[in-house]
């Protein structure tokens, strides 16, 4: 409106005004206001000014008119760092990595030299939109401008790779980096524990060890989850010790996780005395109880651990419903875990995922319902992954079921799911029952998968 009442007053906007303005237009959902101030702009003879055409650009980029923010740059005749940084930030967030390193070298010839800033906002939307391809060519540069031993690059550059599934090529980044802090060691221990590899984890800690670096509350956490998947208790209690020293207890995903490291190692009693030392008990907190119980097969304890968490006000979530069904799992009571599926979604107001489904399929098979399981993973509304069927597989093995465990075979084809594994299990099941028809069935298949 001031804007607008400036122009009626033929007052002419100078440098710091069109500033504001056009930061506003960049919350705005139409490009319509920013090519009028653009416009405006041209007519005041300010569109040379390169921290006005930089907005400019960013403005375009921000509302996905990556053209014109190009044409701009291209009038420009003293593009520096920042306005180039500026655009291909743009195409490298959006995904278009050939448009990014195509601008990056037009960056070079035009005789300006990317910065670590430049290379840091690219690794960034690397990471954020996991586009390996283009991370890996960033990375090629980096080289080629001699900026791999800047410390906040050479971080980035193992975080990209973790964020986008290589933890090989991070590995092999972290062990080149000329000086490695807590950020980078605890970066690539995080990818490893995603993955569930926690002995892995538990090797680079070791080796973070020998470098003299102190663990942080990041790394801290991760190597708890580490301790808990590989079941290390004398592990998690170093660092559980490590926790309470460092005066870290009070964070309540710190806790948590130790709560989780361990029920998950069977050390339930510790569990809850750690549990109930908390300073409060939040929604993470009692998961991980719940969490530790069902794992151990303690089913009227996690049951319990729900109804004491809803008491206190709390709303359980999808996580703590995949606790109860593997709770429910471990004992094998069916008609609990539908009453919990459906009490899902009728009383929580929580969609079932394919993690729910695949434990009641499991469940199911477990307890010798194979055709109730086979129905479950045909019609559930979510698409089935290969958890489901190798469960059922699995089942179809223990209860000497050849028939059906072909046709899940047949139907995990169709949907591409089938890997190794479970050609493999189900080539044992027949085995197991001195058949030998498999060994003619996809024959293309156990070729491209390795198996002889």
């Amino acid at each position: 409106m001031l804007y607008e009442c400036m122009l009626q007053k033929d007052i002419c906007p100078n440098t710091l005004t069109f500033l504001s303005i056009l930061r506003a237009c960049a919350s705005l959902e139409t490009l319509v206001p920013s090519r009028l101030v653009h416009d405006q702009i041209i007519k005041a003879g300010l569109n040379a000014d390169l921290v006005l055409a930089t907005v400019i650009i960013d403005v375009y980029v921000k509302l996905s008119s990556l053209g014109e923010g190009c044409s701009v740059l291209e009038t420009l005749p003293n593009a520096d760092t920042v306005s180039w940084t500026t655009l291909i930030l743009g195409y490298a967030e959006r995904g278009e990595a050939g448009s990014a390193l195509e601008l990056l070298d037009k960056m070079q010839q035009s005789g300006v030299t990317p910065d670590s800033v430049s290379f840091l906002c690219l690794l960034k939307a690397c990471s954020s939109r996991k586009t390996l391809m283009l991370g890996r060519l960033v990375h090629d540069k980096i080289i080629r401008f001699d900026f791999l031993s800047d410390l906040l690059i050479g971080n980035a550059l193992v975080d990209m790779y973790v964020m986008c599934g290589n933890l090989e090529d991070g590995h092999n980044v972290l062990d080149d980096l000329p000086s490695r802090t807590v950020v980078s060691w605890s970066t690539l221990i995080s990818g490893y524990v995603e993955i569930n590899d926690g002995c892995t984890a538990l090797q680079l800690f070791e080796k973070m060890q020998h470098d003299d670096i102190e663990p942080n509350e990041v790394t801290l956490l991760y190597m708890l989850k580490a301790c808990a998947i590989t079941g290390v208790l004398e592990t998690g209690k170093w660092m559980h010790d490590k926790v309470i020293r460092k005066d870290m207890m009070h964070n309540m995903l710190l806790g948590s996780c130790v709560v989780e490291m361990y029920a998950v190692c069977g050390s339930l009693e510790e569990a809850c005395r750690v549990f109930d030392l908390l300073p409060f008990q939040d929604a993470v907190s009692w998961g991980a109880m719940i969490s530790g119980y069902a794992q151990n097969g303690c089913f009227i304890a996690a049951v319990k651990c729900l109804s004491e968490m809803q008491q206190q006000g709390l709303k359980a979530n999808a996580v703590v419903f995949a606790s109860i069904l593997t709770a429910c799992c471990n004992v094998g009571f069916v008609y609990e875990g539908w009453r919990y599926l459906m009490t899902m979604h009728h009383h929580f107001g929580i969609e079932p995922g394919v993690e729910h489904y695949s434990c009641m399929v499991d469940l199911l098979g477990r307890t010798g319902y194979l055709s109730d399981a086979a129905r479950l993973l045909e019609s559930m509304p979510v698409l089935p992954n290969i958890i489901g069927w190798t469960a059922l597989l699995g089942s179809c093995r223990r209860h000497g079921n050849m028939d059906l465990a072909m046709q899940c075979f047949n139907n995990a084809l169709k949907l591409d799911l089938i890997d190794a594994s479970s050609y493999l299990l189900l080539s044992s099941i027949f085995n197991d029952y001195q058949t030998q028809e498999l060994e003619d069935f996809m024959p293309d298949q156990r070729i491209d998968w390795g198996i002889r």
